[in-house]
């Protein structure tokens, strides 16, 4: 007698959705999706602050820690939350290869502008994306960095430094004066001894 699950009509669906379940085990028991992996992303900028109106803010961008293996990574995208792609800014560009033995660290220079009042701050986040050199397959191994910069009173600054200049101007006059006591006898006249 004929098993009645799989005589029925049923039956074709029931064989497909098993196929698929099997396939997926498959794919994540021999690795054809693994997970993404992550890279270190670190920005420093090469000052925390300018006074008002603000100006130009250059930033250092470090990217490490690829995990690939032998190969390392080629880095597939750069981006700035503030200015956007940063493949040719500076000395950045994408499609560099990271993360082989002896270059573990991608590194970059850019510089972009910041205007604002007194107080402002803007904080820059930069995500970096990178995929297997050896294959330059997915998966990708991303990672995000961010640093803040603000914009000063000028205003009190140059109060400071007002303050300053009339402090050593004081102290140089001050040491110009003679010192007591001193008497210059130079342009008295000597009176003839008989």
């Amino acid at each position: 007698m004929s098993d009645p699950i799989l005589s029925s009509s049923r039956a074709p669906q029931v064989q497909r959705r098993a196929g698929v379940v099997f396939g997926v085990v498959a794919f994540v028991v021999f690795g054809v999706l693994p997970a993404a992996l992550a890279v270190t992303v670190t920005v420093t900028p090469d000052r925390l602050s300018r006074p008002e109106p603000g100006g130009s803010f250059s930033y250092s961008i470090e990217v490490s820690d690829c995990d690939f293996g032998a190969a390392g990574c080629t880095l597939e995208s750069l981006e700035d939350s503030v200015y956007g792609d940063l493949d040719g800014e500076g000395t950045c560009a994408t499609g560099v290869d990271f993360g082989a033995p002896g270059d573990e660290t991608y590194t970059c220079e850019f510089s972009g502008s910041f205007f604002g009042d007194a107080g402002d701050n803007q904080t820059n986040t930069i995500t970096a994306e990178g995929v297997d050199a050896a294959t330059g397959l997915t998966p990708f191994a991303d990672g995000t960095g961010s640093s803040t910069v603000t914009i000063t009173d000028s205003t009190r600054l140059s109060q400071r430094a007002f303050s300053q200049r009339g402090r050593q101007s004081s102290r140089q006059s001050r040491g110009s004066r003679p010192s007591r006591g001193f008497r210059d006898f130079s342009r008295q006249s000597r009176q003839p001894r008989f």
